[in-house]
């Protein structure tokens, strides 16, 4: 099941958000530069600020176990590197705790997020993605997205670069 995140879960939230991005990233980085990025990143003032957004939404998905994916959507919000896209909306983060990786989880997000999309009458999604991450890429090929631009994305001092993706809804 996907359904909106509630403010009190918000605690929830960033558990689930630290756990799934520290286990995607955690080989691309030292320990020392993860900690710095999410202690802010994922930090409750952080995620506070981010949930209160109303350019924003924040999903989770669970089952009888409990939640172990979450989504956040942004509605309007242009790609960080200046391109201009015909009324987007961003998927920025869409991940799962590992335990679930490979069982349809990402098609499932994925699904709901561009039938939101298009239930909003966004006209582009756009994401980023980061270069190395050839599981993601080729996923998100597969659902239609191409690439258009690069970014910097650093985790504390390690550099890195986001692919940016889009399609049309």
């Amino acid at each position: 099941m996907i359904r909106p995140v509630l403010a009190h879960e918000i605690p929830l939230l960033c558990e689930i958000a630290f756990r799934s991005f520290y286990d995607t990233f955690i080989h691309s980085t030292t320990e020392e530069d993860m900690r710095s990025y999410t202690d802010v990143a994922f930090s409750l003032e952080t995620q506070s600020k981010e949930f209160n957004d109303p350019n924003s939404a924040f999903y989770f998905m669970e089952d009888e176990l409990g939640v172990f994916a979450y989504l956040k959507l942004n509605f309007g919000k242009q790609p960080y590197d200046g391109t201009i896209l015909d009324n987007p909306m961003e998927i920025q983060r869409c991940y799962m705790l590992h335990s679930h990786i490979g069982k349809g989880i990402g098609n499932a997000l994925m699904d709901f997020s561009l039938a939101e999309a298009k239930n909003r009458g966004y006209k582009t999604v756009w994401l980023g993605v980061w270069e190395f991450n050839e599981r993601a890429k080729s996923f998100y090929s597969r659902y239609g997205f191409t690439h258009f631009a690069e970014t910097d994305a650093d985790i504390g001092a390690t550099k890195q670069t986001d692919w940016l993706w889009k399609r049309e809804v």
